[in-house]
């Protein structure tokens, strides 16, 4: 879930730069500023977004476009200081528009800087994405739910593990920094690693088509895990996958009890397979035995 404060909780020094044909009206909202947050203009695109006129922003510092949770906070005045100084911030930022409604935008806060390295302007390059983020409330929600009686793990496109709740941790015998990071084959039987169908699976996956089903699994130290699991990607506002969603449940009880089940009804088949051996084999005798008399069965009556 997006959290307000983690824009303002990094020292980020990478620098957000939008370039190329069409970049401003692709990014949509631009805001200008002074190195001391004071605001200098703002796009049309900017202003619908925020509610204001050019003329109410103007002259006035960006932390009226600040939630009033983050206005004191330390951390804001660290994000102003550190694009003072040069370094631009990237993420997702929530603002404040005219009538204290909130809105989520995702860009960035790119320093621009005069002939002798000095910043003389801030430029904000932002997109609206509120409705993204409410459907990404909703999903967080919805995946909570979920986790109280079930695995939940999540990876990106190539397997690899973002995170993985307590449910499924326990089922697998991993503790959360022994998988995250770590690539899905961790779960899965060596002999199936560079299996063809392996690859087509992941490549399934990445394709933004579902998969579901009960799954042999390794956990911890070696140990068989069956699970009854659904493979769910997750897609961007373009359709695109991009990041997968697997919701598991233990199964490895009933997949021994089931097991057990078909061993037994294995022994009894070759329980009938030996007394029908039995029978033919007697039947066969009897037959032999009445061939090596008179030819005919005797009238005892």
């Amino acid at each position: 879930m997006f959290n307000p404060f983690d824009v303002f909780q990094r020292s980020s020094k990478s620098r957000f730069v939008p370039s190329g044909p069409g970049t401003h009206s692709q990014v949509q909202a631009v805001i200008e500023l002074l190195p001391d947050g004071m605001i200098v203009g703002a796009n049309d695109a900017m202003l619908h977004m925020a509610g204001y006129g050019l003329a109410e922003l103007a002259g006035q510092h960006h932390r009226m476009l600040v939630p009033p949770a983050l206005r004191e906070n330390p951390a804001y005045d660290a994000f102003w200081q550190g694009l003072a100084e040069g370094r631009g911030d990237s993420g997702h930022y929530a603002l404040m528009t005219h009538g204290g409604g909130e809105c989520w935008v995702q860009g960035g806060y790119v320093p621009v800087t005069d002939r002798r390295g000095k910043v003389v302007r801030v430029g904000g390059y932002l997109m609206d994405v509120t409705e993204q983020r409410r459907r990404q409330n909703d999903l967080e929600a919805q995946l909570a739910t979920i986790g109280k009686s079930q695995g939940v793990i999540e990876f990106d496109l190539d397997g690899t593990v973002l995170r993985a709740n307590e449910n499924f941790l326990d089922a697998m015998g991993y503790r959360d920094h022994e998988v995250v990071g770590k690539h899905h084959r961790l779960f899965v039987d060596p002999a199936l690693h560079e299996t063809p169908e392996y690859r087509a699976f992941w490549h399934k996956l990445g394709q933004g088509a579902y998969d579901a089903g009960q799954y042999r699994r390794i956990g911890k130290n070696g140990r068989e895990v069956w699970i009854q699991a659904s493979y769910n990607p997750v897609l961007d506002e373009n359709g695109r996958a991009f990041k997968v969603i697997k919701v598991a449940s233990d199964v490895t009880q009933r997949a021994r009890d089931m097991d057990g089940v078909m061993q037994e009804l294995r022994r009894s088949v070759q329980e009938m397979h030996d007394i029908m051996v039995h029978i033919r084999q007697a039947v066969s005798g009897q037959a032999d035995g009445i061939a090596k008399g008179d030819g005919a069965p005797r009238d005892l009556m």
